[in-house]
């Protein structure tokens, strides 16, 4: 039988995956407002089902998970 894991588990998850992480927590900020996924305020963009817009220099194709195509060096 699959037991869901509690809200406990899911933060403790989180906080070791975020731990693990080189990144600083500024670098994290930007580069999820560059993905598109929240705005500079904090506020969860409607690419993730929140209510805010993403920020205009974002890259929303990222979040929605769309691929450019990338040239290949000649």
């Amino acid at each position: 039988m699959n037991r869901f894991a509690s809200a406990e588990e899911i933060a403790r998850e989180a906080r070791e995956a975020l731990s693990r992480c080189k990144e600083k927590p500024g670098e994290r900020f930007d580069r999820l407002v560059r993905l598109g996924w929240i705005n500079r305020q904090g506020e969860v963009t409607r690419l993730l089902g929140g209510n805010a817009e993403p920020e205009p220099d974002s890259e929303p194709r990222l979040a929605a998970g769309k691929k450019t195509k990338q040239r290949r060096p000649a």
